[in-house]
């Protein structure tokens, strides 16, 4: 391998292993969710997001395949020792999965039932929302289980199931990062690692985002990196028709995603207005559902499983918010107008403006060009996810992932920005900043406006 001794040479490798080298701080953070650390960590995060941007530029005409691993790989590695703090929805998670390896429905009841004290653990305390059902999907769920039941071999400490739930992200976002890597290759017909990768990778691999809340925090997202690649791959094939519609291929990937979490599934809407013949799209659709279903019925055949996860169900989207500054425009547009219980009715209000965008960019012309089905697969997932009460930093790890195909600018540093939803734990008793929320939605919808207007950083590897 040759290495560029130029000063343009020099400078990539100064800004990549400042850039690499930062990743050291995270888990010296204490691990403890106070203002004094939060406050560190956000000065930490943004100057690191900075020296990101920065290495990006230099890098983004200059990234080959074996720098890319390089990059991608090291900044896991020196990141995986954090331990969650910054949330406490892994402990959830490991909990979760100690109770199916228990023998336990983890949908039969809220986590404070008595039915379910004599498997509490040290996890159980450490983690949020014990009166809350759970209602992750269930492919999730087992595999919350895998980890831990793998952890249980070499230890009984929790810690040994962290990491074994740490390696299945990597190996998930490994595994998508190869399947993406074939798509570049695909559409520009060529196999050589010594040729510059596509803007997008670059842009991907220098933003900490999916680094510090994957693997540093050990959020679930992370599982649908591989499956979101092989959707992405299987759509590429089919755009240049180098294949009849994959009818069994399609219903699967579509079943697991949604089995992983139901928002990521709607990335399928845009493929239907490809030319995608209506009988082998209701026969995915229907395959999807016989999977779905096959997956779900164990769980469900609890008598009370199914109302114990609609009532988590309910919570979580009527109920609960967080940075979710869509819902506080509707709450406050039906207050003014004096509709009655529009604390109740808001969230259904939103319900229904989500849904509809979803549908609308989705299905409501034909896509006719790869440019364009890349694109509207970010719109409708963009929309499924910001269109919210809750709208949590780590949810965009994937759009993120999705974005390596498109390249939009103003969705990086709309993320980077979503990260000051954590000064909620600034003050002395943790309470949401509205203020800061209406003002940092309304800097990324400017940034999307202006991106969407000059139409900058919306080239896709198919150009």
């Amino acid at each position: 391998m040759v290495v560029d001794q130029t000063d343009s040479g020099r400078k990539r490798r100064l800004m990549a292993g400042l850039y690499v080298l930062l990743f050291f701080i995270y888990p010296a953070i204490p691990a403890e969710r106070n203002s004094s650390t939060i406050l560190l960590f956000l000065a930490v995060f943004f100057a690191h997001a900075l020296v990101g941007w920065s290495a990006y530029r230099v890098w983004k005409n200059h990234l080959t395949v074996r720098a890319f691993w390089i990059l991608f790989l090291l900044p896991r590695i020196f990141t995986s020792p954090m331990l969650p703090w910054l949330s406490d929805d892994v402990y959830s998670y490991l909990w979760h999965g100690h109770l199916t390896m228990s023998g336990q429905n983890v949908y039969a009841h809220v986590p404070l039932a008595p039915e379910y004290v004599p498997f509490r653990t040290e996890v159980f305390e450490r983690m949020g929302n014990m009166g809350i059902p759970a209602i992750y999907p269930q492919l999730s769920e087992m595999t919350m289980a895998l980890a831990v039941g793998c952890g249980s071999i070499f230890s009984s400490s929790w810690v040994a199931g962290l990491i074994f739930w740490k390696v299945i992200l990597l190996a998930s976002e490994i595994a998508g990062m190869l399947l993406l890597i074939k798509v570049d290759r695909l559409v520009k017909l060529r196999s050589s690692t010594v040729l510059p990768m596509t803007a997008g990778f670059a842009l991907y691999i220098f933003a900490p985002i999916p680094v510090v809340e994957i693997i540093g925090q050990g959020h679930l997202d992370g599982l649908l990196f591989a499956p979101l690649g092989a959707a992405l791959l299987l759509m590429t094939q089919w755009m240049q028709r180098r294949m009849d519609f994959p009818v069994v291929k399609a219903g699967i990937m579509g079943a697991i995603l949604f089995l992983l979490k139901f928002t990521p599934a709607v990335i399928f809407l845009p493929l239907a207005r490809t030319g995608v013949p209506l009988r082998r799209a209701a026969a995915a659709g229907c395959l999807a559902a016989v999977i779905i279903a096959a997956c779900a019925i164990p769980f469900f055949i609890h008598p009370a499983a199914w109302n114990t996860f609609s009532q988590g169900l309910i919570y979580y989207n009527e109920q609960a918010s967080f940075n979710g500054v869509p819902l506080y425009l509707v709450r406050r547009i039906a207050a003014l107008f004096s509709v009655p219980l529009w604390w109740i009715v808001a969230p259904k209000v939103l319900s229904v403006i989500r849904s509809a965008a979803v549908l609308l960019f989705g299905l409501h012309r034909p896509v006719d060009s790869y440019r364009t089905l890349l694109q509207r697969i970010l719109l409708v997932y963009a929309c499924a996810i910001v269109i919210a009460g809750k709208v949590h930093v780590w949810y965009f790890a994937p759009l993120l992932f999705v974005n390596v195909l498109v390249g939009s600018l103003a969705l990086v540093f709309s993320t980077n920005l979503m990260m000051l939803s954590y000064a909620a734990y600034l003050p002395a008793s943790p309470q949401e900043l509205y203020w800061l929320e209406y003002i940092v939605w309304t800097i990324c919808a400017g940034l999307v406006i202006i991106e969407w207007r000059k139409n900058l950083g919306l080239r896709t590897i198919g150009e």
